[in-house]
């Protein structure tokens, strides 16, 4: 995948949605990138992830970040009050 980020916006409004892999590639999630995903329920995260930013998950009120442990993603759940599933192993 030469995907390495997720941009800003990209998903937002996406009311459909219900779940999300993100690719190992990837490394950054920009703002809103899934905000007001409505129906949005799990995200799973590589532990390549370095950035999130503040508003990515914006209105996803059922959102679950799966992620393993000691990884940016669960310190981004932890500072934003989004529930958090550990996954092992990493990608």
């Amino acid at each position: 995948c030469g995907i390495t980020k997720i941009s800003e916006g990209v998903f937002a409004d996406c009311g459909n949605l219900k779940s999300v892999s993100i690719p190992g590639g990837v490394t950054k999630i920009g703002h809103g990138a899934f905000s007001k995903c409505g129906q949005l329920e799990k995200v799973k995260l590589s532990d390549r992830i370095t950035e999130i930013s503040g508003y990515a998950f914006r209105d996803c009120p059922n959102v679950v970040i799966a992620a393993k442990p000691g990884t940016e993603a669960e310190r981004y759940a932890k500072e934003h009050n989004i529930q958090f599933e550990p996954i092992e192993g990493g990608t």
